[in-house]
C-alpha cells in the first residue's frame, strides 16, 4: 500500500527522537494496529538500517562496524537475547534497536534494560492518517464509498487499520459487518485486549479519561481508584495489572505504565493526584 511520507507521523517522530539519542524503543502494538506496515514505513525512514522479522529464518552476520539501527518485528518471538546482546556491546554505541511487539508482554531476558529504554504504545489512527488509509483501501478494493458509510467505517472502527480495511471491503460488496465472522472476530479480539470498545472518552469509577486507556492502563487506574487517598503497594498493582504472568514483568514496566497513567490523569476529569512513596507504592488522590 503506497502512503504518504508523513503517514502515522506522530508515532514516527517519538521513534526518531529517541533513535537519534542513540536509544532503543520497544513498539508495543495491540491487534490489528498495523505495526508491521509501520515498521516497513519506518525502515525507509531511517538511513542506517536493518529490519529482521523473527517469526522468519535470519542470518546471524550482522555488521557493527557502523551506525545501524536493527529492527526486529514480531519481538514477542524473542528466543535469542544473547546473539543480540553481543551485538550491541560489539557496536557500542553505533547499535540500536526498534523492538516491534504485539500484545502487552514484553519479552524478557539480558537485553531487559535496552527492551526497557523507551515504550511506546501503537494508538489508533489519527483522524487524518484514518482518512488517507480509508481511501488507499478504496482504491485497493477498486470500490467507492459513499460519505455516510465512511462515517461509519470510523465510527465502527475506532481508528483500528485492520477493522478500517475489513469494513471497507464489506461496503464495497454490499455486506453487513454484524454478520460478518471475521470482522466480528477481529473486533472482538481487540475489546479483549482494551477490555472494552476502543474509543476516546472513557470513565473508570467516577474520573472521565480524555485519552484512551490500554488494557493495563485501565486495570491500574481501577486499583488505584478503588483504594483512592490509601497507598497501593508495587506488588499489589503488578499483581492487578500482570495477574498470572506477574511473575514475568520486571518493575521497570510498572514504572512506564505509571509514567503513561500519569500524564493521561493529568487531563483527566476531576484533577487528580498521583503521588509516589519511593520504592513501595502509589496513592491517588481526587481533587
Amino acid at each position: 500500500m503506497d502512503l504518504p511520507n508523513n503517514f502515522r507521523q506522530d508515532v514516527f517522530e517519538k521513534i526518531l527522537k529517541a533513535v537519534n539519542r542513540h536509544e532503543s524503543v520497544t513498539l508495543v502494538a495491540p491487534p490489528g494496529m498495523g505495526k508491521t506496515l509501520t515498521m516497513q514505513l519506518l525502515v525507509k525512514r531511517l538511513v542506517n538500517c536493518l529490519y529482521i522479522d523473527l517469526n522468519n529464518l535470519w542470518e546471524k552476520n550482522i555488521p557493527t562496524d557502523k551506525p545501524l539501527t536493527i529492527i526486529l518485528d514480531h519481538a514477542e518471538n524473542f528466543s535469542d537475547q544473547l546473539y543480540f546482546k553481543s551485538v550491541r556491546e560489539s557496536g557500542r554505541d553505533k547499535i540500536n534497536f526498534v523492538f516491534a511487539v504485539s500484545g502487552s508482554i514484553l519479552p524478557t531476558g539480558p537485553l531487559d534494560p535496552v527492551i526497557m529504554e523507551n515504550i511506546i504504545y501503537l494508538e489508533p489512527l489519527n483522524t487524518r492518517d484514518a482518512r488517507i488509509f480509508l481511501e488507499k483501501c478504496e482504491q485497493l478494493f477498486r470500490g467507492k464509498l459513499t460519505s455516510k458509510q465512511k462515517q461509519e467505517i470510523f465510527i465502527l472502527s475506532g481508528g483500528v487499520p485492520r477493522l478500517i480495511k475489513r469494513l471497507v471491503k464489506l461496503f464495497i460488496d454490499g455486506l453487513d459487518p454484524t454478520t460478518d465472522l471475521k470482522f466480528q472476530n477481529d473486533l472482538g479480539e481487540i475489546n479483549k485486549f482494551y477490555g472494552r470498545t476502543a474509543t476516546t472518552d472513557e470513565t473508570v469509577g467516577k474520573i472521565q479519561f480524555k485519552d484512551t486507556l490500554s488494557k493495563q492502563e485501565y486495570l491500574l487506574a481501577k486499583l488505584l481508584i478503588e483504594n483512592k487517598d490509601k497507598m497501593v503497594t508495587r506488588e499489589a498493582m503488578i499483581e492487578a495489572v500482570w495477574q498470572s504472568k506477574m511473575y514475568d514483568v520486571n518493575e521497570h514496566a510498572l514504572d512506564q505504565m505509571l509514567h503513561r497513567l500519569r500524564k493521561k490523569l493529568a487531563t483527566a476529569t476531576p484533577k487528580c493526584n498521583l503521588i509516589s512513596f519511593r520504592g513501595r507504592g502509589c496513592k491517588l488522590e481526587i481533587i
